[in-house]
Protein backbone atom coordinates (compact mmCIF):
# COMPACT_ATOMS: atom_id res chain seq x y z
CA UNK A 1 0.00 0.00 0.00
CA UNK A 2 1.35 3.15 -0.81
CA UNK A 3 -0.24 6.84 0.31
CA UNK A 4 -0.55 10.34 -0.96
CA UNK A 5 -1.12 13.68 0.77
CA UNK A 6 -3.40 16.44 -1.10
CA UNK A 7 -3.84 19.10 1.07
CA UNK A 8 -6.15 17.44 4.09
CA UNK A 9 -7.26 14.33 2.36
CA UNK A 10 -5.05 11.42 2.47
CA UNK A 11 -5.23 9.00 -1.21
CA UNK A 12 -4.35 5.30 -0.87
CA UNK A 13 -3.23 2.99 -3.58
CA UNK A 14 -3.56 -1.24 -2.89
CA UNK A 15 -1.92 -2.86 -5.52
CA UNK A 16 -1.31 -7.06 -5.67
CA UNK A 17 0.76 -9.31 -7.98
CA UNK A 18 1.91 -12.19 -9.13
CA UNK A 19 4.28 -13.54 -11.67
CA UNK A 20 6.04 -16.16 -12.52
CA UNK A 21 8.66 -16.93 -15.46
CA UNK A 22 10.30 -19.74 -17.05
CA UNK A 23 14.18 -18.88 -18.21
CA UNK A 24 16.63 -20.91 -20.50
CA UNK A 25 20.08 -20.45 -21.86
CA UNK A 26 21.80 -23.04 -23.65
CA UNK A 27 25.89 -21.68 -24.05
CA UNK A 28 28.41 -23.54 -26.84
CA UNK A 29 31.84 -22.42 -27.04
CA UNK A 30 34.75 -23.39 -28.61
CA UNK A 31 38.54 -22.28 -28.31
CA UNK A 32 41.28 -23.32 -31.57
CA UNK A 33 44.75 -22.54 -31.36
CA UNK A 34 46.95 -23.68 -34.38
CA UNK A 35 50.53 -22.72 -34.52
CA UNK A 36 50.96 -22.57 -38.40
CA UNK A 37 54.93 -22.29 -37.96
CA UNK A 38 57.43 -20.44 -35.55
CA UNK A 39 56.47 -17.18 -36.35
CA UNK A 40 52.33 -17.51 -37.46
CA UNK A 41 49.93 -18.29 -34.99
CA UNK A 42 45.99 -18.38 -35.41
CA UNK A 43 43.37 -18.41 -32.44
CA UNK A 44 39.86 -18.81 -33.05
CA UNK A 45 36.96 -18.67 -29.95
CA UNK A 46 33.25 -19.17 -31.62
CA UNK A 47 30.50 -19.49 -29.18
CA UNK A 48 26.52 -19.89 -29.80
CA UNK A 49 23.81 -18.74 -27.15
CA UNK A 50 20.22 -20.16 -27.37
CA UNK A 51 17.62 -18.02 -25.14
CA UNK A 52 13.95 -19.06 -24.65
CA UNK A 53 11.95 -16.84 -21.83
CA UNK A 54 8.24 -16.93 -21.21
CA UNK A 55 6.74 -14.86 -18.55
CA UNK A 56 3.01 -14.12 -17.34
CA UNK A 57 2.05 -11.93 -15.09
CA UNK A 58 -1.29 -10.51 -13.09
CA UNK A 59 -1.97 -7.24 -10.72
CA UNK A 60 -4.85 -5.72 -9.52
CA UNK A 61 -4.91 -2.26 -8.20
CA UNK A 62 -7.27 0.53 -6.26
CA UNK A 63 -6.77 4.13 -5.62
CA UNK A 64 -9.40 5.13 -3.15
CA UNK A 65 -9.69 8.47 -0.41
CA UNK A 66 -12.07 6.06 1.84
CA UNK A 67 -14.32 2.94 1.73
CA UNK A 68 -16.84 4.52 -0.09
CA UNK A 69 -14.25 7.17 -2.50
CA UNK A 70 -12.87 5.00 -5.09
CA UNK A 71 -10.69 7.09 -7.71
CA UNK A 72 -10.47 3.82 -9.82
CA UNK A 73 -9.44 0.28 -10.29
CA UNK A 74 -7.15 -1.96 -12.42
CA UNK A 75 -6.71 -5.27 -13.36
CA UNK A 76 -4.17 -6.36 -15.76
CA UNK A 77 -2.90 -9.37 -16.99
CA UNK A 78 0.49 -9.75 -19.70
CA UNK A 79 1.38 -13.24 -21.18
CA UNK A 80 4.95 -12.91 -22.99
CA UNK A 81 8.02 -15.09 -24.58
CA UNK A 82 11.08 -14.43 -26.32
CA UNK A 83 13.07 -16.84 -28.23
CA UNK A 84 16.48 -16.24 -29.59
CA UNK A 85 20.52 -16.60 -30.45
CA UNK A 86 23.36 -15.08 -30.54
CA UNK A 87 26.48 -15.75 -32.51
CA UNK A 88 30.13 -14.98 -31.73
CA UNK A 89 33.26 -15.22 -33.38
CA UNK A 90 36.82 -14.20 -32.58
CA UNK A 91 40.08 -14.57 -34.57
CA UNK A 92 43.44 -13.71 -33.80
CA UNK A 93 46.24 -13.80 -35.93
CA UNK A 94 49.71 -13.33 -34.92
CA UNK A 95 53.16 -12.87 -36.61
CA UNK A 96 56.07 -12.53 -35.59
CA UNK A 97 59.18 -11.08 -37.72
CA UNK A 98 63.01 -11.73 -37.81
CA UNK A 99 63.46 -8.78 -35.21
CA UNK A 100 63.00 -9.68 -31.95
CA UNK A 101 60.15 -6.97 -30.71
CA UNK A 102 58.67 -6.76 -34.33
CA UNK A 103 55.54 -7.94 -34.22
CA UNK A 104 51.79 -7.53 -36.32
CA UNK A 105 48.30 -9.05 -35.43
CA UNK A 106 44.81 -8.57 -36.48
CA UNK A 107 41.91 -9.44 -34.57
CA UNK A 108 38.62 -9.88 -35.83
CA UNK A 109 35.45 -9.65 -33.84
CA UNK A 110 32.12 -11.05 -35.57
CA UNK A 111 28.42 -11.31 -33.90
CA UNK A 112 25.35 -12.08 -35.58
CA UNK A 113 21.71 -12.06 -32.94
CA UNK A 114 18.27 -12.82 -33.76
CA UNK A 115 15.16 -12.12 -31.62
CA UNK A 116 11.43 -12.71 -31.92
CA UNK A 117 9.05 -11.63 -28.60
CA UNK A 118 5.84 -11.72 -28.49
CA UNK A 119 3.13 -10.48 -25.51
CA UNK A 120 -0.35 -10.41 -24.92
CA UNK A 121 -1.83 -7.61 -22.65
CA UNK A 122 -5.48 -7.70 -21.26
CA UNK A 123 -6.79 -4.95 -18.97
CA UNK A 124 -9.42 -3.40 -17.03
CA UNK A 125 -9.60 0.25 -15.95
CA UNK A 126 -12.61 1.69 -14.06
CA UNK A 127 -12.35 5.32 -13.61
CA UNK A 128 -14.94 7.17 -10.54
CA UNK A 129 -16.01 10.86 -11.43
CA UNK A 130 -18.63 11.74 -8.87
CA UNK A 131 -19.63 8.02 -8.22
CA UNK A 132 -20.22 7.66 -11.83
CA UNK A 133 -17.61 4.89 -13.29
CA UNK A 134 -16.35 4.89 -16.33
CA UNK A 135 -14.62 1.76 -17.82
CA UNK A 136 -11.52 1.58 -20.03
CA UNK A 137 -10.23 -1.84 -21.89
CA UNK A 138 -7.21 -3.03 -23.38
CA UNK A 139 -6.49 -6.36 -25.07
CA UNK A 140 -3.25 -6.00 -27.57
CA UNK A 141 -1.22 -8.21 -28.91
CA UNK A 142 2.49 -6.77 -29.85
CA UNK A 143 5.58 -8.44 -31.99
CA UNK A 144 8.95 -7.15 -31.55
CA UNK A 145 11.29 -8.41 -33.86
CA UNK A 146 14.81 -7.51 -33.45
CA UNK A 147 18.27 -8.60 -35.39
CA UNK A 148 21.86 -7.60 -35.86
CA UNK A 149 24.98 -7.87 -37.06
CA UNK A 150 28.58 -6.46 -36.21
CA UNK A 151 31.74 -6.58 -37.41
CA UNK A 152 35.29 -5.12 -35.41
CA UNK A 153 38.75 -5.63 -35.74
CA UNK A 154 42.01 -4.39 -34.46
CA UNK A 155 45.44 -4.14 -36.67
CA UNK A 156 48.22 -3.66 -34.68
CA UNK A 157 52.05 -3.70 -35.20
CA UNK A 158 54.71 -3.19 -33.11
CA UNK A 159 58.61 -1.89 -34.01
CA UNK A 160 61.36 -1.97 -31.20
CA UNK A 161 62.75 1.32 -30.05
CA UNK A 162 66.37 1.55 -28.69
CA UNK A 163 67.05 -1.18 -26.20
CA UNK A 164 63.51 -1.11 -24.05
CA UNK A 165 61.56 0.97 -25.86
CA UNK A 166 58.68 0.07 -28.25
CA UNK A 167 56.65 1.47 -30.68
CA UNK A 168 53.02 0.38 -31.25
CA UNK A 169 50.84 1.05 -34.40
CA UNK A 170 46.30 0.19 -34.05
CA UNK A 171 44.08 0.70 -36.19
CA UNK A 172 40.19 -0.58 -35.04
CA UNK A 173 37.62 0.07 -37.63
CA UNK A 174 33.66 -1.63 -36.75
CA UNK A 175 30.20 -1.27 -38.64
CA UNK A 176 27.14 -2.53 -37.15
CA UNK A 177 23.77 -2.78 -38.36
CA UNK A 178 20.64 -3.51 -35.58
CA UNK A 179 16.96 -3.71 -37.07
CA UNK A 180 13.84 -3.53 -34.29
CA UNK A 181 10.40 -3.84 -35.75
CA UNK A 182 7.35 -3.58 -32.79
CA UNK A 183 4.06 -3.66 -34.03
CA UNK A 184 0.85 -3.55 -31.60
CA UNK A 185 -2.47 -4.62 -32.93
CA UNK A 186 -6.05 -4.17 -30.88
CA UNK A 187 -8.62 -6.82 -30.65
CA UNK A 188 -11.16 -6.25 -33.09
CA UNK A 189 -14.61 -8.38 -31.53
CA UNK A 190 -16.12 -7.66 -35.12
CA UNK A 191 -13.91 -10.04 -36.76
CA UNK A 192 -12.25 -11.62 -33.64
CA UNK A 193 -8.51 -11.57 -34.44
CA UNK A 194 -6.18 -9.14 -33.22
CA UNK A 195 -6.31 -6.83 -36.60
CA UNK A 196 -6.38 -2.69 -35.50
CA UNK A 197 -2.77 -1.32 -35.91
CA UNK A 198 -1.85 0.66 -33.28
CA UNK A 199 0.61 3.24 -34.04
CA UNK A 200 1.17 5.20 -30.86
CA UNK A 201 2.65 1.25 -29.67
CA UNK A 202 4.12 0.44 -32.75
CA UNK A 203 8.19 2.19 -33.58
CA UNK A 204 10.25 0.51 -36.18
CA UNK A 205 14.38 1.46 -36.77
CA UNK A 206 17.51 0.81 -38.54
CA UNK A 207 21.01 1.66 -36.85
CA UNK A 208 23.94 1.38 -38.71
CA UNK A 209 27.43 2.81 -37.30
CA UNK A 210 30.32 3.02 -38.22
CA UNK A 211 33.77 3.47 -36.49
CA UNK A 212 37.27 3.77 -36.98
CA UNK A 213 40.06 4.33 -33.99
CA UNK A 214 43.66 4.12 -33.90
Amino acid sequence: RSQTLFGDKTQYTDQHSISASDNYNHRINIRIEYRIDSNNSLIINPSLNFQNNKSVSQSVSQTYYGASDTVNTGENSTNSKRDGYNLRNNILYRHSFAKKGRTFSVNLNTTLNKNDGESFVIAHYRFFDAGVPTDSFQNQYTTNPTNGYSVSSNFAYTEPVGRRGQLQINYSPSYSKNKADQQTFRFDPAVEKYSRFDTTLSNKFNNTTTTNNG
